[in-house]
């Protein structure tokens, strides 16, 4: 299994969609699978909602994904294949800046991460990973 063969430090799972009806019962259903794996075998995760995951890489949460993969390529020179690996890249950013190893690129990014980071179980994740890296922040 993935899990077991890779040192996996934090994951950023992108939150449910609930605007499609057809599909939330699959992907809740992946969801849920994949959250249990990782709790058993320890592997610290948070969720971003695509809300947040939009607004981080756009400065609006109701962004199109074209208007996603635009922006990631504008802001980060990543020319993503597809909207999906645009999305993963964009919880890979946003998880850098949680874990305060790359600073925030504006007040917009900044209030999606605080708002990530005010949930108490976020918080705890959080501050537990960042005691094990050093921060690229400080000094």
């Amino acid at each position: 299994m993935l899990l077991t063969k890779h040192a996996v430090g934090l994951v950023i799972l992108e939150g449910y969609a609930y605007g499609n009806v057809n599909t939330l019962a699959t992907l809740a259903e992946v969801g849920g699978v994949l959250r249990l794996a990782m709790a058993m075998y320890g592997v610290p995760y948070l969720s971003v909602s695509p809300n947040s995951l939009k607004q981080f890489a756009t400065g609006k949460a109701n962004a199109k994904k074209e208007e996603v993969m635009k922006d990631v390529y504008k802001r980060w020179g990543f020319d993503s294949p597809g909207n999906d690996i645009a999305d993963a890249y964009v919880l890979g950013r946003v998880g850098l800046c949680l874990l305060e190893l790359t600073p925030t690129e504006n007040s917009i990014q900044k209030q999606v991460v605080q708002t990530i980071a005010k949930n108490p179980l976020s918080a705890e994740v959080i501050k537990l990973q960042r005691s094990l890296y050093p921060t690229a922040m400080e000094g």
